[in-house]
C-alpha cells in the first residue's frame, strides 16, 4: 500500500488547485478518472466562453451592414468551430497537467473508491492498487439534473435531447432549438445558438429568469435575449418532449415549440455516489456539509467545489481549495461567500456580488449611459450598475452590473465589499476615461 499525506478525489478546479498548493508541504495523490480540469475546463465554462466569443464576433459582423459592408454569406462550419474550441481546451488542459507535474503531485488517471478508515488513515482503492493518507479532500464535482419530463429519456438515448455537455459538441446548427431552464447555462446557451443562427425558444418554470438575482437584471436579461430573437416563455412547465416538438403548459394553456434539438439544463447537483463516500458517512444536505474552513463532519476530511452544494462556480472552488489547504496546514482562514461574484456571459454581461437588498440599506442605480465608452460602443442604452450601500458605514454590501465588460469590473466591486472600502474613498479613485469601469465612481450621484 502506497501512503501519502493527502489524497484528493476529483481533478476539477477545487481538486487541482488544492493539489498544487498542498504539494508545497505534503506528498499529494490526486485521482481523476476523466481529463484534468474537471467540467469547467472540459465541458463547462471554458468551452462555453470559447464558443460565445466566436458567436459574438459573428453577431457583431452581421450588424455591420448598416455601415455599407456586404452581409455575411455562407454557413458556419461546425467542424472548424469545434476544432477551435478543442484547441483552447487542449492548451488549458496541458497547463493544468504541467502545473501539477511541476508541483510534484502524483496524478492517477483512474477511478478511485474510498474503502473506509484504518486507524487514523483513509484508504482508497483504485485499479492500480491501494493508497492511504491521513487527510482526504473530496472534490468530486457535480452532474446535470434531469427533471421528470415525458419523453426525456427516449430523447437522450436518440440524441435529440442533450445536457449542457452535449450542447457544446455542435455537429450542425439546428434550425429550431429549444432550451429548458432559465439559469446561467440556459441563458448562455440560448444566446449562443441564437447568435449562430438558430431559432431559439427558452422555457423557464418560474416567473423570471433565474440566471441573475436582481429584479432589474432579470427584466433586462429577458429583454436582451429577445433582442437576439430568443422566444422566452416564463411560468412555463414542459410536460412532454417528442421528436421535433416540445409541449408545455403556461398559465393553464398548452403551448408548443418546434425543435430540431433540445437542451435540458434544469440545474446541477453534487456527485455523492460512485466513489465510496457512504463508507465514511459524512453529514450531507444539499451536498457534503462543510463549515467555513471546508471541514466535513468526518475528522481529517475536507470537501471543496460543487460537491458541497454551495455556489457552483470555478472561482469559488479555487477559493475553497485555498481555504481547505490552509486549514490542513494549521493556518485556518474563513471563506466569505458574500464576496464571490457571479457572471452570465450574454450580451450585455450580467455580474453580481453580495446582497440585493436589506433593512436599512440604500440602493443606488447608475445608468450605463453616464459612460462615454458605453454610449460609443452600444446600440442600446438600458445597461446599468446598481450599488447596495450600508449608510451606517458608507460601504458597499452588494453590486450588480448589466454592462459590457461586467465580468472584468465585478472583481473590483467584490474587493471593495471584502475590504469594507468607504464609498468616499472609492470616489477618490481615478478610472480610465472613457471606460465602463468609471461608473464605479458614481454612486454619489
Amino acid at each position: 500500500m502506497q501512503k501519502f499525506d493527502l489524497i484528493i478525489i476529483g481533478g476539477g478546479p477545487a481538486g487541482y488547485k488544492a493539489a498544487e498548493l498542498a504539494a508545497e508541504n505534503f506528498d499529494v495523490a490526486l485521482f481523476e478518472r476523466a481529463e484534468p480540469g474537471g467540467v469547467c475546463l472540459n465541458a463547462g465554462c471554458v468551452p462555453t466562453k470559447s464558443l460565445l466569443h466566436i458567436a459574438k464576433e459573428i453577431y457583431v459582423a452581421k450588424s455591420l451592414t448598416e455601415f455599407g459592408l456586404e452581409p455575411l454569406t455562407g454557413e458556419i462550419d461546425p467542424v472548424k468551430l469545434m476544432k477551435k474550441k478543442e484547441r483552447h481546451i487542449r492548451t488549458l488542459r496541458a497547463g493544468v497537467a504541467s502545473a501539477l507535474r511541476n508541483a510534484g503531485v502524483k496524478v492517477y488517471a483512474e477511478r478511485a473508491e474510498i474503502a473506509g478508515r484504518r486507524g487514523d488513515e483513509f484508504v482508497v482503492r483504485a485499479p492500480s492498487g491501494e493508497y492511504a493518507a491521513k487527510r482526504l479532500l473530496i472534490a468530486a464535482g457535480s452532474e446535470p439534473v434531469m427533471p421528470p419530463i415525458q419523453g426525456l429519456e427516449e430523447g437522450l438515448e436518440s440524441g435529440f435531447v442533450t445536457d449542457s455537455t452535449g450542447a457544446l459538441d455542435i455537429e450542425r446548427i439546428p434550425r429550431k432549438y429549444v432550451v429548458i431552464g432559465g439559469g446561467v447555462i440556459g441563458a448562455e446557451m440560448a444566446s449562443l445558438y441564437a447568435m449562430l443562427g438558430a431559432d431559439v425558444s427558452l422555457f423557464e418554470a418560474t416567473d423570471s429568469l433565474t440566471a441573475v438575482p436582481d429584479a432589474d437584471m432579470k427584466a433586462l436579461l429577458k429583454k436582451s435575449l429577445e433582442r437576439l430573437g430568443v422566444k422566452v416563455h416564463l411560468s412555463s412547465f414542459v410536460r412532454g418532449i417528442a421528436p421535433g416538438l416540445v409541449a408545455a403548459t403556461s398559465d393553464g394553456k398548452g403551448i408548443e415549440a418546434e425543435a430540431d434539438e433540445v437542451l435540458v439544463c434544469a440545474g446541477r447537483r453534487p456527485v455523492l455516489s460512485g466513489y465510496g463516500l457512504e463508507t465514511l458517512s459524512p453529514a450531507v444536505a444539499a451536498g457534503i456539509v462543510t463549515d467555513e474552513y471546508m471541514r466535513t463532519s468526518v475528522p481529517g476530511m475536507w470537501a471543496a467545489g460543487d460537491v458541497n452544494g454551495k455556489m457552483m462556480l470555478a472561482h469559488k472552488a479555487y477559493r475553497e481549495a485555498e481555504t481547505a489547504v490552509k486549514d490542513m496546514l494549521g493556518t485556518p482562514e474563513k471563506i466569505r461567500y458574500d464576496t464571490v461574484p457571479q457572471v452570465v456571459y450574454t450580451i450585455p454581461e450580467f455580474a453580481s456580488v453580495g446582497v440585493t437588498e436589506g433593512e436599512g440599506l440604500v440602493v443606488k442605480k447608475v445608468p450605463a449611459a453616464y459612460s462615454a465608452r458605453y454610449v460609443s460602443e452600444s446600440d442600446t442604452k438600458d445597461g446599468f450598475i446598481k450599488f447596495v450601500i450600508d449608510p451606517s458605514t458608507n460601504t458597499l454590501k452588494g453590486a450588480f452590473a448589466a454592462v459590457p465588460y461586467a465580468s472584468e469590473i465585478i472583481g473590483t466591486l467584490a474587493a471593495f465589499i471584502q475590504l469594507k472600502t468607504p464609498i468616499s474613498q472609492i470616489n477618490t479613485l481615478s478610472f480610465p476615461h472613457p471606460s465602463v469601469a468609471e461608473l464605479i465612481s458614481l454612486p454619489k450621484r
